[in-house]
């Protein structure tokens, strides 16, 4: 089924209707079935992704239509959410558990978010872009269908286990493999035991701390990519 097709399958109206009744974070299939009118979560994982790719491409155009009314829309397959914007002088750092910081600062973030939020911001562009070129709904195979599809039930299963991997690496919301590359470079310079061919004592753990998440999420970026 072409884009246009499956996004005239879509009902904008409900999918909105939904978002304003959530109180708490959704998982994308709950939009899905929504928005499509599904009673069940479609098997064939193309046609799964061609479903995920256009909900996605009509709450990146959703999302600016919100924030001109005041309501943040945070995109995330497992955490989408619609909330009102804080007021004018609080942080706009929002956690994925559904909250803003709200710390007084005279920017749009406090210090303590500045960095984290200027680092995933490119990555959030990023992505955004992805879903409104409709050129992309056709891009992927079945087989990278599959792949995507797997990724996402590996992320889903092992959602706490992500965010502990990110808090040992020290990791933004969003990052790609390039900052993941970098922090764990930055990291391994610091604790690795056997740093400049001198074996050093009382790292090691660390390390392997580190090292574990490093190669749990490259993996997990692995099944996405």
């Amino acid at each position: 089924m072409d884009f246009n097709d499956r996004l005239n399958q879509l009902s904008s109206d409900s999918l909105k209707q939904f978002l304003s009744g959530l109180t708490r974070p959704c998982y994308e299939s709950d939009l899905i079935r929504a928005a499509f009118h599904l009673n069940s979560i479609p098997s064939d994982a193309l046609e799964l992704y061609q479903l995920h790719f256009v909900l996605f491409y009509k709450l990146h155009t959703l999302q600016k239509d919100y924030a001109d009314l005041g309501y943040y829309l945070h995109i995330h397959f497992m955490r989408t959410f619609l909330l009102p914007y804080p007021r004018e002088g609080l942080c706009r750092h929002y956690a994925p558990e559904g909250y803003f910081c709200g710390t007084e600062t005279k920017g749009y973030y406090c210090d303590f978010h500045r960095k984290p939020e200027e680092e995933k911001a490119l990555e959030s562009v990023s992505s955004r872009y992805f879903y409104l070129d409709r050129e992309n709904y056709h891009s992927i195979s079945a087989d990278q269908a599959e792949k995507f599809i797997r990724g996402t039930w590996e992320l889903m299963n092992s959602w706490d286990k992500v965010e502990e991997a990110k808090k040992v690496l020290g990791l933004p919301g969003n990052f790609d493999g390039k900052i993941l590359h970098d922090k764990f470079k930055k990291l391994a310079k610091k604790f690795h035991p056997d740093r400049g061919g001198i074996l050093r004592t009382g790292t090691e753990e660390e390390f392997i701390k580190i090292n574990s998440a490093y190669c749990f999420l490259k993996k997990i970026q692995g099944y996405m990519n």
